[in-house]
């Protein structure tokens, strides 16, 4: 064979393979890219130290848990148990800006009742299941049941100088029931309502009295706790403000429900303003609670009477935002609604705008709107505290997808150099 028989044989062979390696590093890159799959990370496997289904109802979940450090995390749930098209994010963040927590609480809204839904835990980009094999958490809401007919439990939590403390974590539990959780307001204020106490082992409504006890944990991310004892009769609100770091027992001060205090009904409220409260501002916000998803309507009788329609969330909170001033003097605040027996129910209660430049002493801040997340039930074998029962599935992280640039165009350029070095 001559040199130009070899000659010509390589320059057929040699651009073939150079073409050939340049469309599979195509084929590679652009499948990698468009099926947004990532690279498994060689960080540790991620190990949650605490998770907990809360606020447990027929249409809504709280998650709540912990991790070992401080990191930005969400949930991804659905129905199905290998599709996660919904995301419920924490209660502090928004969907385009997270914060690190080492304490999470997040909402899944929108829930059927009685159907199971199943969750993950995504932390600083790792998925973290409930085995290493990636099966997911599991939840299941109740079956719609009458509400317990519970005032909200409510108080207001603050520093050792007196300041108010935001975002700092509420957790009540009553043994027995799925927990609560919420956050704190600006104001420091929190309000739970506790319209569905449903029993972890039934998903059914647990029946509580004056004498049992409720325990209620107060965290903050920086270390900081109390813990307050108390029972049904000292909850709404508790009996005084509650100062981070310290503990306090108000089980003992309980006395047996009277006649008028009977849980036998549901309760109906005016949050804010208080009775006779003299108000700073000129625009105050109209709180309450009722029943869960009632009509309501809100009417404010001042030199110009104001009327407003609302309907009140799953836990029975509705609140009212004026879009103009209110004059200074006196106001009455007015609500209608129904009970469950379709009675109408009417509160009403009287506040005072103060004039411009008044000064105001010891005026009380409004509650606190609930973060209430009706909880679905969660096979009792998720409220576990154990890591162990939290391994994670091998993490995933969202890696960037240079190398897989980077990698794809050097074999397209090692190709186009074989065919120019032949």
């Amino acid at each position: 064979m001559s040199y130009l028989d070899v000659f010509q044989k390589r320059q057929t062979k040699i651009p073939t393979v150079a073409v050939f390696i340049a469309i599979v590093a195509v084929i590679v890159f652009f499948t990698r890219f468009f099926s947004g799959t990532t690279v498994p990370s060689r960080a540790k496997n991620k190990t949650l130290t605490q998770l907990q289904v809360v606020n447990l109802s027929p249409t809504q979940a709280g998650i709540f848990w912990k991790t070992e450090k401080k990191e930005v995390g969400w949930v991804i749930y659905g129905n199905k148990k290998d599709s996660f098209d919904n995301i419920a994010i924490d209660e502090r963040d928004l969907i385009t800006s997270k914060s690190p927590y080492q304490l999470h609480f997040a909402i899944l809204r929108n829930l059927n009742e009685n159907t199971t839904y199943y969750f993950k835990i995504i932390s600083d980009n790792h998925l973290v299941a409930k085995t290493t094999s990636g099966d997911p958490f599991t939840l299941t809401t109740p079956t719609n049941l009458s509400v317990s007919g519970l005032s909200p439990a409510y108080g207001k939590l603050i520093n050792q100088d007196s300041s108010a403390l935001t975002n700092a974590l509420v957790l009540l539990s009553i043994n027995g029931a799925y927990p609560f959780v919420t956050l704190t307001k600006t104001t420091g204020e929190w309000l739970i309502p506790l319209n569905y106490i449903l029993g972890q082992a039934t998903l059914h409504n647990l029946q509580v009295d004056a004498k049992t006890q409720i325990n209620i944990d107060f965290f903050t991310e920086d270390g900081l706790k109390s813990n307050v004892i108390t029972d049904i009769k000292n909850l709404s609100p508790l009996p005084q403000t509650t100062i981070i770091g310290k503990n306090y027992n108000f089980g003992n001060q309980s006395t047996v429900l009277g006649a008028e205090t009977q849980i036998s009904q549901p309760q109906f409220q005016i949050i804010y303003p208080k009775p006779n409260m003299i108000i700073p501002g000129t625009r105050p916000l109209v709180k309450g609670v009722v029943l869960p998803n009632a009509q309501v309507t809100v009417i404010i009788q001042s030199p110009v009477t104001y009327s407003f329609n609302v309907t009140a969330d799953a836990s029975g909170v509705f609140s009212v935002s004026l879009d103009r001033d209110l004059a200074a003097g006196d106001h009455t605040v007015t609500i209608i609604t129904k009970d469950a027996n379709g009675k109408e129910v009417k509160i009403q209660q009287n506040f005072t705008i103060a004039k411009s430049g008044e000064e105001v002493l010891g005026v009380a801040t409004a509650s606190a709107t609930p973060t209430f997340f009706p909880t679905p039930t969660i096979a009792p074998t998720l409220v576990a505290t154990s890591s162990s029962y939290l391994s994670p599935t091998p993490p995933r992280s969202g890696s960037s997808i240079t190398p897989y640039l980077v990698t794809s165009f050097s074999l397209i350029i090692l190709g186009g150099g074989l065919m120019l070095a032949f």
